[in-house]
């Protein structure tokens, strides 16, 4: 793994690895529950949610049971590296998108 696991709010570690994303049971140190599928990068989790990108695109599921709540397709590139959530926003890259200077 190249990512750091990330703590969460139900007694639990998250983690992609493989291309799952699996939660982590930390007090009965088992897995609760693994999504397969293209998951890869590293999750951010805030209020209970998941943000994850999975086949290019952003996946948002239940922390408590993986279940998916919505998903976003970009109309162009597919997304790649860390999503950075806030109250209001999710800041995500393509992975095609470049940076430029003047």
């Amino acid at each position: 793994m190249y990512q750091a696991v990330v703590l969460g709010n139900q007694q639990d570690a998250l983690a992609i690895n493989g291309g799952r994303l699996m939660s982590f049971d930390l007090t009965n140190r088992q897995i609760r529950w693994t999504m397969s599928n293209g998951f890869n990068d590293q999750p951010s989790l805030v209020n209970g949610v998941i943000y994850a990108v999975q086949n290019g695109v952003l996946s948002v599921r239940r922390e408590d049971t993986g279940a998916q709540l919505w998903m976003w397709v970009p109309p162009f590139d597919a997304l790649a590296g860390c999503i950075i959530v806030t109250v209001s926003h999710v800041f995500v890259s393509g992975a095609a998108t470049s940076m430029r200077s003047t």
